[in-house]
């Protein structure tokens, strides 16, 4: 399970991303549309920890991802 909690995200002083929520469950499947611009791409590479977070949670399966270790 993946869970969201109010993440938000910030490129310098701006704020991209204002306290976004969602759960995807296992087996579900999640799609992310909008027009240019909206945050989709940036979305993904805050979950991924490919970006820094500002606040928010970032779970999967219960652990705090950010503590996750890299394989």
């Amino acid at each position: 399970m993946l869970k969201i909690q109010n993440l938000s995200v910030d490129y310098g002083a701006r704020r991209i991303l204002h306290e976004v929520s969602f759960d995807v469950q296992s087996g579900e499947v999640l799609a992310l549309i909008g027009p240019n611009g909206a945050g989709k791409s940036t979305l993904i590479r805050a979950v991924s920890g490919v970006i820094p977070i500002a606040s928010g949670q970032v779970r999967t399966n219960g652990d705090d991802f950010a503590s996750l270790s890299s394989l």
